[in-house]
């Protein structure tokens, strides 16, 4: 049986949902909490750029 593979990292569009949810604005400060290696917590401050 072989299990499906992901590819690595987000979608873009994940980071345009939360903006949609005013998630991510500059000058708001985030914890993010159960992110296992951290990538999500590490990608943010560029994400935070655009």
């Amino acid at each position: 049986m072989s299990q499906a593979v992901q590819p690595a990292g987000y979608p873009e569009t994940l980071f345009h949902r939360l903006r949609s949810y005013d998630i991510g604005l500059p000058g708001q400060n985030i914890l993010d909490l159960g992110t296992g290696t951290g990538y999500l917590a590490a990608l943010w401050p560029d994400k935070k750029q655009e």
